[in-house]
């Protein structure tokens, strides 16, 4: 019934995702963003708000990197985001941990629902193995499995790569566990795999918590069992060999990895300090989920998003959990590891939600970067272990588990009426269970606003209730003279943890609709076709940015870490562009900026409904409303052109008479015959309230003055302001800069003429030593195309000014760059590509030393002729990175071919000894074999 659980829990939450019926994505997302919204996938509502990361950033990585993989090679660099960012050498897209291989093996829309089986199925049996090596029964493994993976941090990371590094933890402290248990050198081979696994899972923060939990783990088991110091010493150096044999293995991503840390990311700005925790109020939704707000409404209290903050346990297996410990082992002896797990989730929950010892705790390596709410992870797994204790001991107790020993039903009962030390230190475990429990109610009651409060009381109630039903089965479970009942409320503890467990997975996992995956509109059209080597910005979450990855389009701005300097130029352009450390994105005021042109940005794309740039001019005097017959055309006095669009006044809304949420208008732009110059149609919300809606217009080739014309295509009557003639008035949108509206409907796409090339050619520099004058310099455009502007004097190079060259591009395959430049004098071939280490310059087969150019770009210094150029990015580190993961990889393989001889040695007739025939070994179920003893 354990068991059955754990498979109904993950056939509720993954099951549509395996059977095609839905992608395991959050990619209805989109449905709410430009241009996808226009169409409306699926039944184009959107659920689980706050997956954003894995849709546009995690997910198209790793489709990029699929791609290029499956085509024959690994694609190092990503130049759609950010000016380009380094891709197969890091491990970030977590693409090459085994966790993550369902995506080479399965199409693209059941990948991600098979990576989470995987990851289910890993932590399961690792949970297994772990709790069977720790003597409980198969049916508290399960109930352990199913506590730690539907724990509140691996519901509410799916989709990232935390999960999948998360999931291996358990394997991890299982092999701990043999290690300082057994002493087999074999065993380092486990903790190699094990380790490389996680490491090249993407999240090192993960790995470093699983390595402090493992230390500390060990230590208490080889102190418990009395080891002498050659014992401490040889499971440290089969532990140690292992984790040095598992960083070996993945040092071909680790190295390139720290490389890319000491160049690109400003650890200062991911610094942490000790007040940086999360509230009491999260811990409420360890049994009460909904506590601090539904996932698809609001969410309120504290200061972090619910993703960092949800803190899900379950109702059931904190009851258990406590029941671990209120409960006498049938043998007598205290569970060690139970004790380990119940110090160590009471240590963790101080540092995490009261931020206790959190100052020297974060001087320790791996925690000063990342936030202190992702412990969480380990806190899911000790609460899971103790919860697994707490079962077990019923299951022994009723008979459901292992046949009791003779007398060991009478053991179990807790002797209240003597004040023992035992029975003190249980009344206390339990106290402060309920006591941090009160408090975090209070406070997420407190957080509620008054027009949730209703709702943060009924999700306590429900909690509350479930805490109830379980106590009352515990009880009945603890029964000994009605053993039938007892068995029957044993087998409802996990079906209550599945209820409860699956329902909190329904509202979080994503089901988004097949077609909802990443679907190419029509500005993605436009954009495949016209961008050619240039670059596209958008604003706010038009295009959401990062996601043009998986289409392949190159992006000014995007979801990767950026180069301090590439940063410095997009705040330049905008002063807010930077909406996190990692999510670059511009407003309208920023898209004239000449930062944007030297970045090679051609193309802006901002949202269909989004205010139109330019100077509004009333078309006429207002007069009075009048409608506009169902078929006609509502026109307008004439207007001087250029017209880039209009602000469209609808006093009485638009309701369409079939009663759709939209109604389609058409904007058209008309010449003094009434022919259509351009036209755009638009989906206005239905209202029957005032309303205004932009509407642009692309840009004609023509001149003269013209007039605008509106009408429903629905046939619907139309109410619009007119003048004394009757004639629409509106509020049209002249030109004031450069820029060419070239593409309408689903969104609206600027052209920005100003642009320079991405490759382009200087035949003048300019130094300036000052970074912040350089990027002023940039900004103002005050420099001339043909300059390019070097921080330092060393670079400077012999140049012919009024120099003319042809700079033409053979080949552009991410990262790697063929270019064919002649010029009739020396200068530079300007590269607007954010510079990282690792570029390589081959000018006519002999290598160049690239220069920093342009404050965040490069160039190559060439002298007159015609000349071969070829740019390859070769991740700094890789080699060496490589060469250490061959040696590593070929040292395990021989220790495999070794183990695999003895072990064939060993099976033959002669080496059959009197002791491998001398019966089997006792079970480890059975208190002689518990692991408790070491």
């Amino acid at each position: 019934m354990a068991w059955a659980a754990v498979v109904g829990f993950t056939l509720v939450g993954i099951g549509p995702a395996l059977v095609g019926r839905a992608v395991f994505a959050a990619t209805d997302l989109l449905n709410g963003l430009a241009p996808w919204s226009t169409y409306g996938y699926g039944d184009g509502t959107v659920g689980n708000p706050w997956p954003g990361d894995t849709i546009d950033s995690v997910t198209p990585r790793l489709l990029l990197l699929k791609d290029t993989l499956l085509s024959g090679r690994i694609l190092w660099w990503n130049p759609y985001v950010a000016g380009g960012s380094p891709l197969g050498s890091l491990p970030d897209s977590s693409l090459f941990s085994p966790m993550t291989w369902p995506w080479l093996l399965l199409p693209d829309t059941y990948a991600p629902g098979g990576v989470k089986l995987v990851e289910v199925a890993v932590a399961s049996a690792g949970m297994a193995l772990l709790l069977r090596r720790l003597g409980l029964s198969p049916a508290a493994r399960a109930v352990g499995a199913l506590a730690f993976v539907s724990s509140g941090f691996m519901i509410a990371w799916t989709g990232w790569p935390q999960t999948r590094v998360a999931a291996l933890v358990p394997l991890l402290l299982w092999a701990v566990d043999r290690v300082v248990c057994e002493r087999r050198r074999r065993d380092v081979l486990l903790i190699a795999v094990i380790l490389a696994s996680m490491l090249l899972g993407g999240f090192p923060a993960i790995v470093v918590y699983a390595a402090y939990t493992s230390i500390a783990y060990g230590a208490v088991r080889l102190w418990r069992a009395r080891a002498t110091a050659r014992q401490w010493l040889g499971s440290l150096a089969i532990g140690a060999s292992g984790a040095v044999l598992g960083v070996g293995l993945a040092a071909w991503q680790l190295v390139p990895f720290a490389f890319n840390a000491a160049t690109a990311i400003s650890f200062e700005r991911r610094s942490q300090t000790p007040d940086m925790h999360l509230d009491w109020s999260a811990l409420a939704t360890a049994f009460a989920p909904g506590m601090l707000g539904a996932i698809d409404a609001e969410f309120w209290g504290g200061s972090r998003n619910p993703v960092e903050r949800f803190s899900f346990i379950g109702a059931t297996t904190l009851v258990l959990v406590v029941a671990a410990f209120l409960r006498r082992r049938p043998d007598g002896h205290a569970a060690h590891p139970l004790l380990f797990a119940g110090v160590g989730a009471a240590a963790g929950t101080a540092l995490v939600y009261a931020g206790v010892l959190l100052g020297p705790v974060q001087a320790l390596p791996g925690f000063d970067t990342s936030f202190v709410g992702r412990l969480r992870v380990i806190l899911g797994l000790l609460f899971a272990i103790a919860a697994a204790y707490g079962f077990d001991r019923l299951t022994r107790s009723t008979g459901a588990g292992r046949p009791p020993a003779a007398g060991e039903a009478a053991r179990w009962t807790v002797r209240w009426r003597r004040p023992t030390r035992t029975v003190v230190a249980r009344c206390v475990v339990g106290l402060t269970v309920v006591v941090a429990l009160a408090v975090a109610v209070h406070r997420g009651l407190g957080a509620a606003p008054s027009e949730h409060a209703q709702h943060a009381r009924d999700e306590l109630v429900l909690g509350i209730l479930l805490v109830a039903v379980s106590l009352v089965a515990v009880v009945l479970a603890s029964t000994r003279s009605r053993r039938r009942s007892a068995a029957v409320a044993v087998l409802v503890l996990p079906v209550l943890m599945a209820g409860q467990a699956a329902s909190v997975a329904s509202a979080w996992w994503p089901r988004a609709p097949v077609e909802s995956f990443y679907p190419a509109t029509a500005t993605h059209d436009y954009l495949a076709e016209n961008l050619g080597q240039y670059r596209f910005t958008s604003t706010g979450f038009t295009m959401l940015p990062g996601s043009n990855s998986a289409y392949r389009l190159r992006s000014t701005t995007g979801h990767a870490f950026h180069t301090e300097e590439w940063r410095a130029l997009l705040e330049a352009a905008d002063p807010g562009a930077m909406l996190t450390y990692t999510f670059s994105t511009m407003s309208v005021p920023a898209l004239g900026s000449p930062a944007l042109d030297r970045t090679a940005t051609r193309f802006a794309v901002v949202e269909p409904d989004g205010p139109i740039p330019g100077e509004q001019v009333a078309t006429g005097v207002l007069r009075t409303y009048r409608a506009t017959p169902a078929g006609a055309r509502a026109v307008t006095a004439p207007v001087p052109s250029p017209v880039r669009g209009a602000r469209v006044d609808l006093p009485v809304g638009v309701a369409p008479e079939d009663g759709s949420a939209t109604a389609r208008l058409r904007l058209s732009l008309l010449d003094p015959s009434g022919g259509v110059l351009s036209a755009t149609v638009a989906r206005v919300a239905a209202t029957g309230e005032p309303t205004s809606v932009w509407i642009a217009l692309p840009t004609p080739a023509a001149d003269g003055p013209m007039h605008l014309g509106l009408e429903s295509l629905a046939g619907d009557e139309l109410v619009v302001p007119v003048d004394g003639e009757g004639r629409w008035v509106v509020t049209a949108v002249l030109p004031d800069d450069d820029m060419v509206v070239v593409h309408t409907g689903d969104a609206t796409v600027y052209e920005r003429p100003t642009v320079l090339p991405r490759f382009r050619w200087a035949s003048r520099a300019q130094v300036v030593t000052d970074p912040g004058r350089r990027v002023d310099l940039l900004a103002g455009g005050r420099l001339a195309p043909d300059t390019v502007l070097l921080g330092d004097r060393a670079d400077v190079r012999p140049t012919d000014p009024g120099a003319r060259a042809s700079v033409r591009v053979v080949r552009d395959d991410g990262d790697a760059v063929e270019l064919r430049v002649t010029s009739t004098g020396a200068g530079y071939a300007v590269v607007a590509d954010s510079w990282r280490t690792g570029w390589v310059a081959v000018v006519d087969g002999r290598e160049v030393e690239p220069v920093r150019a342009d404050h965040a770009m490069w160039a190559v210094p060439l002298p007159a002729g015609a000349h071969r150029v070829e740019l390859v990015y070769a991740p700094p580190g890789l080699r060496a990175g490589v060469v250490t993961s061959t040696l590593s990889a070929a040292a395990l393989l021989a220790a495999v071919a070794v183990l695999a001889h003895r072990s064939a040695r060993s099976r033959r007739p002669e080496h059959v000894s009197r002791a491998d025939t001398a019966g089997p070994r006792p079970a480890r179920s059975s208190p002689q074999a518990s692991g408790d003893a070491a």
